[in-house]
Protein backbone atom coordinates (compact mmCIF):
# COMPACT_ATOMS: atom_id res chain seq x y z
CA UNK A 1 0.00 0.00 0.00
CA UNK A 2 1.37 3.12 -1.08
CA UNK A 3 0.94 6.25 1.72
CA UNK A 4 0.11 8.95 -1.37
CA UNK A 5 -1.41 12.27 -1.62
CA UNK A 6 -4.82 12.25 -3.91
CA UNK A 7 -6.24 14.74 -6.01
CA UNK A 8 -9.26 13.96 -6.12
CA UNK A 9 -11.38 14.47 -9.41
CA UNK A 10 -14.56 17.44 -8.93
CA UNK A 11 -15.88 18.89 -11.81
CA UNK A 12 -14.59 22.41 -12.32
CA UNK A 13 -17.25 24.99 -10.39
CA UNK A 14 -18.79 21.96 -8.13
CA UNK A 15 -17.47 21.29 -4.58
CA UNK A 16 -18.89 17.63 -4.43
CA UNK A 17 -18.11 14.41 -6.34
CA UNK A 18 -20.18 11.25 -6.89
CA UNK A 19 -19.12 8.02 -8.41
CA UNK A 20 -21.22 4.79 -8.43
CA UNK A 21 -18.46 2.08 -9.14
CA UNK A 22 -19.45 -1.43 -10.18
CA UNK A 23 -16.12 -3.29 -10.98
CA UNK A 24 -13.64 -6.54 -9.80
CA UNK A 25 -11.55 -4.79 -7.12
CA UNK A 26 -11.75 -1.74 -5.33
CA UNK A 27 -8.24 -0.61 -7.03
CA UNK A 28 -7.38 2.60 -4.28
CA UNK A 29 -4.15 2.45 -2.89
CA UNK A 30 -3.50 3.35 0.55
CA UNK A 31 -3.37 7.76 0.53
CA UNK A 32 -5.06 10.83 1.82
CA UNK A 33 -6.91 14.30 0.50
CA UNK A 34 -8.12 17.32 1.70
CA UNK A 35 -11.89 16.17 0.84
CA UNK A 36 -14.14 14.75 2.92
CA UNK A 37 -15.69 11.10 1.97
CA UNK A 38 -18.55 9.27 2.37
CA UNK A 39 -17.64 5.46 1.44
CA UNK A 40 -20.91 3.15 1.51
CA UNK A 41 -20.28 -0.74 0.08
CA UNK A 42 -23.03 -2.06 -1.66
CA UNK A 43 -20.68 -5.39 -2.79
CA UNK A 44 -17.42 -6.23 -1.68
CA UNK A 45 -15.50 -7.98 1.65
CA UNK A 46 -12.01 -7.36 2.69
CA UNK A 47 -10.02 -5.36 4.92
CA UNK A 48 -10.59 -1.68 5.44
CA UNK A 49 -7.60 0.60 6.65
CA UNK A 50 -9.16 3.74 8.06
CA UNK A 51 -5.66 6.08 10.03
CA UNK A 52 -4.70 3.67 12.42
CA UNK A 53 -7.69 1.02 12.58
CA UNK A 54 -7.93 -2.09 10.56
CA UNK A 55 -10.86 -4.18 10.56
CA UNK A 56 -12.84 -6.86 8.70
CA UNK A 57 -15.57 -4.86 6.27
CA UNK A 58 -18.39 -6.40 4.00
CA UNK A 59 -21.73 -5.65 2.49
CA UNK A 60 -23.98 -2.31 3.70
CA UNK A 61 -20.52 -0.42 4.82
CA UNK A 62 -20.84 2.24 5.76
CA UNK A 63 -17.73 5.59 6.35
CA UNK A 64 -17.59 8.86 6.73
CA UNK A 65 -13.51 9.98 6.54
CA UNK A 66 -12.28 13.46 7.76
CA UNK A 67 -10.06 15.19 5.35
CA UNK A 68 -6.29 14.21 5.01
CA UNK A 69 -6.97 10.67 6.90
CA UNK A 70 -5.25 7.82 5.29
CA UNK A 71 -7.57 5.32 4.14
CA UNK A 72 -8.04 2.35 1.48
CA UNK A 73 -10.59 -0.54 1.26
CA UNK A 74 -8.65 -4.17 0.12
CA UNK A 75 -10.90 -6.26 -1.46
CA UNK A 76 -10.83 -10.24 -0.50
CA UNK A 77 -11.09 -12.75 -3.18
CA UNK A 78 -11.19 -16.31 -1.23
CA UNK A 79 -14.68 -18.18 -1.00
CA UNK A 80 -16.67 -15.52 0.26
CA UNK A 81 -15.73 -13.60 -3.24
CA UNK A 82 -13.51 -15.77 -5.56
CA UNK A 83 -13.84 -13.23 -8.40
CA UNK A 84 -13.75 -10.06 -6.22
CA UNK A 85 -16.77 -8.22 -7.54
CA UNK A 86 -16.79 -4.73 -5.33
CA UNK A 87 -19.64 -2.26 -5.64
CA UNK A 88 -19.82 1.07 -3.66
CA UNK A 89 -21.20 4.69 -3.80
CA UNK A 90 -18.44 7.04 -3.17
CA UNK A 91 -19.01 10.58 -2.69
CA UNK A 92 -16.32 13.35 -1.51
CA UNK A 93 -17.10 16.89 -0.65
CA UNK A 94 -15.34 19.91 0.21
CA UNK A 95 -15.39 21.67 3.42
CA UNK A 96 -16.99 24.81 1.85
CA UNK A 97 -19.85 23.07 0.91
CA UNK A 98 -21.05 22.65 4.25
CA UNK A 99 -20.14 26.95 4.74
CA UNK A 100 -21.53 28.25 7.60
CA UNK A 101 -24.63 25.48 8.62
CA UNK A 102 -22.26 23.91 11.01
CA UNK A 103 -22.58 27.13 13.51
CA UNK A 104 -26.09 27.55 13.09
CA UNK A 105 -27.84 25.47 16.49
CA UNK A 106 -29.99 23.37 13.64
CA UNK A 107 -26.90 21.87 11.96
CA UNK A 108 -24.43 21.65 16.04
CA UNK A 109 -24.62 17.57 15.46
CA UNK A 110 -23.60 18.09 12.14
CA UNK A 111 -20.71 20.06 13.10
CA UNK A 112 -19.90 17.42 16.09
CA UNK A 113 -20.04 14.66 13.37
CA UNK A 114 -17.52 16.29 11.07
CA UNK A 115 -15.48 16.75 13.86
CA UNK A 116 -15.38 12.96 14.84
CA UNK A 117 -14.47 12.57 11.14
CA UNK A 118 -11.15 13.60 11.34
CA UNK A 119 -10.71 9.48 13.13
CA UNK A 120 -13.08 7.81 10.45
CA UNK A 121 -16.61 7.01 11.85
CA UNK A 122 -18.55 3.71 10.81
CA UNK A 123 -22.10 3.48 11.02
CA UNK A 124 -24.58 0.97 11.21
CA UNK A 125 -28.13 0.78 12.01
CA UNK A 126 -32.06 2.13 10.19
CA UNK A 127 -30.39 5.51 10.15
CA UNK A 128 -27.50 4.35 8.07
CA UNK A 129 -29.55 2.28 5.62
CA UNK A 130 -31.58 5.36 5.30
CA UNK A 131 -28.29 7.51 4.15
CA UNK A 132 -27.80 4.66 1.75
CA UNK A 133 -30.27 5.03 0.13
CA UNK A 134 -29.98 8.82 -0.25
CA UNK A 135 -26.55 8.19 -1.29
CA UNK A 136 -27.57 6.14 -4.58
CA UNK A 137 -30.28 9.17 -5.16
CA UNK A 138 -27.44 11.68 -4.86
CA UNK A 139 -25.30 9.97 -7.83
CA UNK A 140 -28.14 9.91 -10.25
CA UNK A 141 -29.32 13.69 -9.30
CA UNK A 142 -28.28 16.80 -10.64
CA UNK A 143 -28.22 21.10 -9.12
CA UNK A 144 -29.06 21.88 -5.96
CA UNK A 145 -30.45 18.27 -5.56
CA UNK A 146 -27.31 17.08 -4.97
CA UNK A 147 -26.08 19.63 -2.09
CA UNK A 148 -29.64 18.61 -0.52
CA UNK A 149 -28.70 15.51 -0.55
CA UNK A 150 -25.62 15.57 0.94
CA UNK A 151 -27.24 17.67 3.56
CA UNK A 152 -29.74 14.92 4.56
CA UNK A 153 -27.11 12.65 4.80
CA UNK A 154 -24.91 14.25 6.78
CA UNK A 155 -28.29 14.84 9.23
CA UNK A 156 -29.20 11.23 9.71
CA UNK A 157 -25.88 9.89 10.32
CA UNK A 158 -25.02 12.72 12.64
CA UNK A 159 -28.45 11.25 14.14
CA UNK A 160 -27.54 7.49 14.02
CA UNK A 161 -27.19 5.94 17.07
CA UNK A 162 -24.53 3.34 16.13
CA UNK A 163 -21.39 5.18 15.44
CA UNK A 164 -17.76 3.99 15.70
CA UNK A 165 -14.90 5.99 15.42
CA UNK A 166 -12.37 3.85 14.02
CA UNK A 167 -8.65 5.70 14.13
CA UNK A 168 -7.38 6.33 17.52
CA UNK A 169 -7.76 9.59 19.49
CA UNK A 170 -3.71 9.89 19.29
CA UNK A 171 -3.95 9.40 15.80
CA UNK A 172 -3.09 12.58 13.90
CA UNK A 173 -2.91 13.10 10.39
CA UNK A 174 0.14 14.77 10.09
CA UNK A 175 2.05 12.91 6.77
CA UNK A 176 4.20 14.47 4.09
CA UNK A 177 5.18 12.89 0.91
CA UNK A 178 8.39 12.09 2.69
CA UNK A 179 7.26 10.30 5.27
CA UNK A 180 4.22 8.93 3.74
CA UNK A 181 7.06 7.33 1.03
CA UNK A 182 8.86 5.51 4.91
CA UNK A 183 5.54 4.57 6.19
CA UNK A 184 4.73 2.65 2.72
CA UNK A 185 7.97 0.71 2.59
CA UNK A 186 7.11 -0.15 6.92
CA UNK A 187 3.80 -1.17 5.89
CA UNK A 188 4.34 -3.09 2.42
CA UNK A 189 7.01 -5.15 4.22
CA UNK A 190 4.44 -5.87 7.02
CA UNK A 191 1.64 -7.10 4.26
CA UNK A 192 4.03 -9.56 2.37
CA UNK A 193 5.35 -10.82 5.41
CA UNK A 194 2.43 -11.16 7.59
CA UNK A 195 2.44 -14.88 8.32
CA UNK A 196 6.66 -14.60 8.99
CA UNK A 197 8.29 -13.91 11.66
CA UNK A 198 8.69 -10.10 11.86
CA UNK A 199 11.80 -8.33 12.95
CA UNK A 200 11.39 -4.63 13.84
CA UNK A 201 15.31 -3.98 13.58
CA UNK A 202 15.04 -5.23 10.02
CA UNK A 203 12.19 -3.05 8.67
CA UNK A 204 13.98 -0.22 10.58
CA UNK A 205 17.25 -1.22 8.82
CA UNK A 206 15.31 -0.74 5.38
CA UNK A 207 14.31 2.46 5.79
CA UNK A 208 18.13 3.26 6.86
CA UNK A 209 16.93 4.14 10.45
CA UNK A 210 18.22 3.32 14.13
CA UNK A 211 15.68 0.74 15.51
CA UNK A 212 15.10 3.32 18.19
CA UNK A 213 14.12 6.49 15.98
CA UNK A 214 12.09 3.97 13.65
CA UNK A 215 10.29 3.21 16.72
CA UNK A 216 9.56 6.54 17.74
CA UNK A 217 8.56 8.15 13.91
CA UNK A 218 6.32 4.56 13.26
CA UNK A 219 4.25 5.39 16.89
CA UNK A 220 3.77 9.06 16.28
CA UNK A 221 2.81 8.84 12.31
CA UNK A 222 0.54 5.37 12.41
CA UNK A 223 -0.64 6.06 16.46
CA UNK A 224 0.36 2.53 17.82
CA UNK A 225 3.69 0.95 18.27
CA UNK A 226 5.21 -1.21 15.20
CA UNK A 227 4.42 -4.41 17.26
CA UNK A 228 1.00 -3.52 18.13
CA UNK A 229 0.10 -2.63 14.28
CA UNK A 230 1.70 -5.60 13.04
CA UNK A 231 -0.80 -7.74 15.57
CA UNK A 232 -3.85 -5.49 14.69
CA UNK A 233 -3.24 -6.90 11.08
CA UNK A 234 -2.89 -10.30 11.88
CA UNK A 235 -5.78 -10.09 14.25
CA UNK A 236 -8.19 -8.36 11.30
CA UNK A 237 -6.75 -10.86 8.78
CA UNK A 238 -8.10 -13.83 11.40
CA UNK A 239 -11.39 -11.95 12.08
CA UNK A 240 -11.61 -11.94 8.08
CA UNK A 241 -10.60 -15.65 7.68
CA UNK A 242 -13.12 -17.15 10.89
CA UNK A 243 -15.99 -14.91 9.89
CA UNK A 244 -16.02 -14.84 5.60
CA UNK A 245 -14.07 -17.86 4.95
CA UNK A 246 -15.62 -20.20 7.91
CA UNK A 247 -12.06 -20.90 8.37
CA UNK A 248 -12.08 -22.53 12.37
CA UNK A 249 -10.11 -21.12 15.12
CA UNK A 250 -7.05 -22.80 14.92
CA UNK A 251 -6.55 -22.32 11.43
CA UNK A 252 -7.27 -18.65 11.42
CA UNK A 253 -4.73 -18.50 13.81
CA UNK A 254 -2.00 -19.68 12.16
CA UNK A 255 -2.74 -18.80 8.84
CA UNK A 256 -2.94 -15.19 9.82
CA UNK A 257 0.77 -15.32 11.42
CA UNK A 258 0.15 -16.03 14.66
CA UNK A 259 3.20 -19.02 15.69
CA UNK A 260 0.62 -20.25 19.24
CA UNK A 261 -2.74 -20.49 19.37
CA UNK A 262 -3.13 -19.66 22.97
CA UNK A 263 -1.12 -16.10 22.46
CA UNK A 264 -3.79 -16.31 19.63
CA UNK A 265 -6.42 -16.66 22.22
CA UNK A 266 -5.10 -14.18 25.02
CA UNK A 267 -4.30 -11.14 22.44
CA UNK A 268 -7.95 -11.74 21.11
CA UNK A 269 -9.59 -12.05 24.67
CA UNK A 270 -7.59 -8.39 25.00
CA UNK A 271 -8.44 -6.79 22.07
CA UNK A 272 -12.09 -8.09 21.54
CA UNK A 273 -13.13 -8.75 25.23
CA UNK A 274 -13.95 -12.15 24.98
CA UNK A 275 -12.55 -15.33 23.68
CA UNK A 276 -12.77 -15.97 20.17
CA UNK A 277 -15.43 -19.10 20.37
CA UNK A 278 -17.96 -16.97 22.15
CA UNK A 279 -16.93 -13.92 19.80
CA UNK A 280 -18.22 -16.32 16.82
CA UNK A 281 -21.17 -17.46 18.51
CA UNK A 282 -22.36 -13.68 19.20
CA UNK A 283 -21.81 -12.66 15.56
CA UNK A 284 -23.50 -16.07 14.51
CA UNK A 285 -26.14 -14.81 17.16
CA UNK A 286 -26.15 -11.17 15.53
CA UNK A 287 -26.97 -12.92 11.93
CA UNK A 288 -29.76 -14.72 13.01
CA UNK A 289 -31.43 -11.85 14.50
CA UNK A 290 -31.10 -9.31 11.84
Amino acid sequence: MRASYEVVKIAEGSLLGCQHSPGRRFKSRWHFHPEFEIMFVEHSRGLRFVGSSVAPYREGDLVLIGPNLPHVWVTSGGKSNPLGHARAVLVQFRGEIIGALPKMPEFSHVAALLHRSRHGVQFAGPNARKAADHLLQLCRATGARRVLLLYTVLDLLARSRRQTVLSDDGYVPQLNQSEAARINVACSYVQAHLTEEISQPAVAALLRMHPTAFSSFFRKKVGRTFSAYVNQLRMARALHLMMEEKMNISEACFASGFNSLSNFNSRFRAIKGMSPRSFLRQVASDSDAA
